[in-house]
């Protein structure tokens, strides 16, 4: 297996995309955590969706990065899949991750996820990550390791893997035509990450590299309502694509993916 080391060789440029909407508490930290990466050829393409609270000024505080944070403020507030797709568009590096504007990279994420695309066929990369809060929880997420290679399945009844974890190739995008669903308000991440999967195959890094920031947010009763039907949305989507899911089987997914999904 060839084995490629970005310390050393061809450094290929990175995009990160920061989706943000009146996030200035926490940006500062997440944008620090992206400076200090060990692995240095990287772009950040800043999507302000419409933010109130005039973030673009206190932009000045990272003048020395200027030709590296490339700010976009969006005329109108859209929802995440269409901020996401638009972002997207802006993007040069052939390999792509996201960070959303309250979560924390270690050092070497960057470094150590292009190490981990030792073959072709793998289009994205997730790692281990902590989730943390104010109040000083940190808990890793996956205590053993977790799967790989083709994750279809997986996917499908089980939304795992942290979004700003992620690292996915250009390809991925350009070959497939594969962007984030603009009808989806919740779970426009996890049909994406299923999509993907049909094609491409899952690296994992059981290293923690990210830290995810859990806010003691809940949502409104009606959201609470449209989350379970984009979830059901995508359970009859792609329960079909399987010729062995019969009646009790997609029974019993159903109710794994009621579990593992509640609200």
């Amino acid at each position: 297996m060839l084995e490629r080391n970005f310390t050393s060789n061809k450094k290929p440029l990175v995009s990160i995309v920061i989706n943000y909407l009146n996030g200035i508490e926490f940006i500062h930290e997440a944008l620090d955590s992206v400076i200090k990466q060990s692995y240095e050829n990287w772009e950040i393409i800043f999507f302000d969706n419409g933010s109130s609270d005039n973030f673009d000024l206190e932009l000045r505080k990272y003048k020395s990065f200027a030709s590296k944070i490339k700010y976009f403020k969006n005329g109108e507030t859209v929802n995440l899949a269409n901020a996401r797709n638009q972002a997207l568009k802006k993007t040069q590096g052939e390999f792509i991750a996201f960070l959303d504007c309250d979560d924390l990279w270690h050092k070497d994420k960057l470094l150590n996820q292009l190490n981990a695309f030792t073959e072709d066929a793998i289009g994205c990369v997730y790692t281990n990550y902590i989730h943390f809060n104010k109040n000083g929880l940190r808990n890793t997420a996956y205590q053993k390791k977790m799967p790989s290679g083709d994750l279809y399945k997986e996917l499908m009844f089980n939304d795992f893997i942290c979004f700003s974890s992620l690292m996915i190739r250009r390809e991925v995008f350009m070959e497939t035509q594969i962007y984030f669903d603009p009808v989806l308000n919740f779970v426009e991440d996890e049909d994406f990450l299923i999509r993907i999967s049909r094609d491409w195959q899952f690296g994992y890094i059981h290293s923690v590299l990210t830290d995810y920031r859990m806010h003691g947010n809940s949502l409104t009763a009606n959201a609470r309502l449209e989350f379970r039907d984009e979830e059901d949305y995508l359970l009859e989507i792609y329960s079909k694509e399987f010729d062995d899911f019969g009646d009790e089987e997609s029974s019993f997914y159903y109710n794994i993916l009621q579990k593992n999904r509640a609200v």
